[in-house]
């Protein structure tokens, strides 16, 4: 089989075909049509596939099938759907400029390449690749592709034993550093719910906020980050040690400490809404609006003359715990195994995420089973009538370590920007060690 991305000016094209496509909306598309040239899948094709996800939206998959092992790596990517067409992107002396912080194309390349040298090379691992659009990624397309994985798992007998993702990594050594995140910080999604509120009383929140990062970092807990969204806060929250109720409890305290404020759970809210009202008029507002029109109806109905001094709290699914098990001695190895061949070939040091460089693995059946039981978490994600749940088959069969080996990127003025031989060269040849050493018995 003959190289499509071999040589730069290729992979330089490839890039910028992709750029072109998730500005134009056409990623899927477009990464079904460029992995539809390699010969492989020409002659597979049925090993090539669009699956679909929320919303009309469509995913892609593509799996390289070796004769001689079960043992599978999963790429795992995302890509932009929500850009507008003002994003711009250029390369010049050897780096990419681009004008969003966002490198899902660099990302997507890295694992094109990737997958095409393990089919030259025929490599004895089997490679899946799987692309999904980002705003769906995390939210309503996570039980289809969790279903698509279990799938295929049971349809070709793939034993998976590892998932890499490539997003974006920042560092401030432009030269010797690249971080990679081993295995998944847990992470929840909260908003507060803020439309009726002053811009003075969402200055104080978020500086109270700021406050509770700065205690929870101290603490080596975890971090928060806080930015304003469709007139709603955001907090992410990275948790590394503490049980996610801690941190809620610390962000509940924190915020009620403003007296002109009352800070309530959508649970109190739903609550209070269905004894006034009914089950069945909760069902229609769920049905007819988005979340932001929902609360905001709800808080009109059941607090007419307190609701501009009320902050509701909710989550966004799902909720990713971080969990130690067994693995995470086998993912230190693997990591060894890079760390020599960065600083051999590259004179590049491997700087583990987090700092104290014990991976953390997402085990997916092991939080699921605590998210069963976490029902202030479920009782606080609004507009679902029914529980999110995934079976329990599905994620036995994801029981694998997650790690992001991404490119890093600098701001520099109006862009940001990624080194060229980094992701053509550098990270593939990571991705590589780490798959074969995933692979070894």
């Amino acid at each position: 089989m003959e190289s499509i991305w071999g040589q730069s000016n290729h992979r330089t094209q490839l890039f910028t075909d992709l750029c072109q496509s998730e500005r134009n909306h056409r990623m899927s598309y477009s990464i079904y049509q460029q992995l539809y040239q390699l010969d492989y899948f020409q002659t597979h094709d049925y090993l090539l596939q669009y699956f679909d996800i929320a919303d009309n939206q469509t995913g892609v998959a593509a799996l390289y099938k070796s004769n001689s092992s079960d043992h599978t790596t999963v790429l795992l990517n995302y890509y932009d759907d929500q850009l507008s067409d003002t994003m711009e992107f250029k390369v010049n002396k050897g780096k990419f400029y681009y004008n969003v912080p966002s490198f899902t194309p660099s990302s997507i390349m890295i694992h094109m390449v990737v997958l095409e040298q393990a089919i030259i090379s025929k490599i004895e691992t089997n490679i899946l690749f799987v692309s999904i659009p980002r705003s769906y990624a995390p939210i309503a397309s996570m039980s289809d592709l969790m279903a698509l994985l279990y799938e295929l798992k049971a349809e070709y007998q793939l034993d998976y034993r590892a998932f890499i993702s490539s997003e974006m990594n920042e560092s401030s050594d432009k030269d010797k550093i690249l971080p990679i995140a081993l295995g998944a910080m847990g992470k929840i999604n909260i908003k507060l719910h803020t439309n009726h509120l002053k811009d003075k009383q969402i200055k104080r929140l978020k500086q109270r906020v700021a406050l509770l990062n700065d205690s929870l970092l101290f603490e080596q807990d975890g971090m928060v980050k806080t930015t304003i969204h469709d007139d709603e806060l955001l907090l992410e929250v990275m948790h590394y040690r503490s049980k996610p109720k801690k941190i809620i409890n610390e962000l509940e305290k924190v915020l009620n400490e403003d007296t002109s404020l009352q800070m309530i759970n959508f649970e109190t809210l739903k609550h209070d809404f269905i004894k006034q009202y009914s089950k069945e008029k909760y069902k229609k507002f769920v049905k007819s609006n988005t979340v932001p029109n929902l609360i905001d109806k709800m808080l009109m109905k059941v607090y007419p003359k307190r609701y501009k001094h009320i902050v509701v709290l909710y989550f966004l699914k799902p909720y990713f715990p971080a969990t130690e098990t067994e693995l995470t001695k086998k993912v230190k190895r693997w990591m060894k195994t890079i760390k020599k061949r960065a600083n051999k070939l590259f004179n590049r040091n491997i700087k583990a995420i987090p700092q104290n460089e014990q991976p953390l693995v997402l085990n997916l059946a092991d939080f699921q089973y605590k998210l069963k039981q976490h029902e202030f978490y479920h009782n606080n994600i609004p507009g679902q009538l029914t529980k999110p749940a995934l079976k329990k088959e599905y994620l036995k069969a994801m029981h694998a370590p997650l790690l992001n080996i991404g490119p890093v990127i600098h701001s520099e003025g109006t862009y940001y920007t990624v080194n060229v031989d980094q992701i053509f060269n550098e990270i593939p040849m990571y991705i590589h060690s780490l798959i074969k050493a995933s692979s070894d018995h």
